[in-house]
């Protein structure tokens, strides 16, 4: 056990300043963009990763239909990581390049669920609608018109 909480504690000591700018993004990011999400503030089209965090928090709280709703690869990325702690914390094994294919698989995944979702249901109901309110929008006439017309 005593191992354990020291990969920990050395991990948080070696990523303490990637935390701080995490951290610091947030804020700027809630005061600022209103959000957390750049893409979406700058064009009002949602990212790939649009809805994952919502989607790992329904998960966590045992709402699954909603989780899987709101952005179906949101668990994917929870085995994710899952397999990465138990692999790092607990079984004390760190395979760079095995992780890095999984983190591309999984966000090959993440994509192809993006392009299938927005060929599909975009502009629509969240994850996957338009948001308006955008720079793009407010520095190109017609600019908002045109997403809203896309399906048409």
């Amino acid at each position: 056990m005593r191992q354990i909480f020291n990969r920990i504690k050395m991990d948080f000591r070696r990523f303490r300043f990637a935390g701080v700018i995490l951290i610091l993004y947030y804020a700027a990011a809630r005061v600022f963009l209103h959000g957390l999400c750049p893409v979406v503030y700058f064009t009002g089209v949602p990212c790939p990763g649009c809805g994952l965090t919502r989607a790992v928090l329904f998960f966590a709280t045992g709402q699954f239909a909603r989780s899987f709703a709101i952005n179906p690869a949101g668990l994917l990325w929870i085995i994710l990581a899952l397999y990465f702690a138990v692999n790092r914390y607990i079984l004390g094994r760190h395979n760079r390049r095995e992780a890095a294919v999984l983190l591309v698989i999984v966000a090959c995944i993440t994509i192809g669920v993006y392009l299938y979702r927005m060929a599909l249901y975009f502009p629509g109901l969240p994850p996957v609608s338009y948001t308006g309110n955008n720079v793009l929008s407010k520095l190109l006439p017609g600019y908002s018109e045109w997403i809203r017309h896309m399906r048409n």
